[in-house]
């Protein structure tokens, strides 16, 4: 992995939503794995705005990872709670996997081996 530590990325979306229908905002989302893992955060209301930052974040700097993501999460109600406006900023370092080579069964065996002696020689098992 090679990591842009000069220069940090951004991006921002945001959705508007009638109840629990979206009913305007972005259309293309990072397929990203959930930091809160849980049924409840897959359908909340920042959940599309946050992964469309991302997206924007990821296509404008051609990365493919945001390395140290910081995100900011503003929610704005009215109409006694009917409308919501989700707003979404990331910011991070825009990282690109680099250098991928085959990996040899016997050599990832010959290395496990090593290892696995190494821990039993100086005893960082214990």
């Amino acid at each position: 992995m090679e990591i842009n530590e000069e220069e940090k990325i951004t991006g921002e979306a945001s959705a508007t939503y009638f109840l629990f229908f979206r009913i305007s905002g972005d259309n293309h989302y990072a397929d990203i794995k959930s930091t809160n893992p849980g049924f409840a955060s897959q359908f909340s209301k920042a959940a599309l705005p946050k992964r469309a930052a991302q997206y924007n974040a990821l296509n404008s700097a051609k990365a493919d990872f945001i390395a140290k993501p910081s995100y900011t999460i503003k929610k704005r109600t009215y109409l006694f709670g009917l409308m919501t406006t989700v707003n979404a900023n990331v910011s991070g370092y825009a990282g690109n996997y680099v250098n991928f080579k085959s990996v040899d069964p016997f050599e990832r065996d010959l290395e496990n081996a090593v290892n696995k002696k190494l821990v039993d020689k100086f005893r960082l098992n214990k």
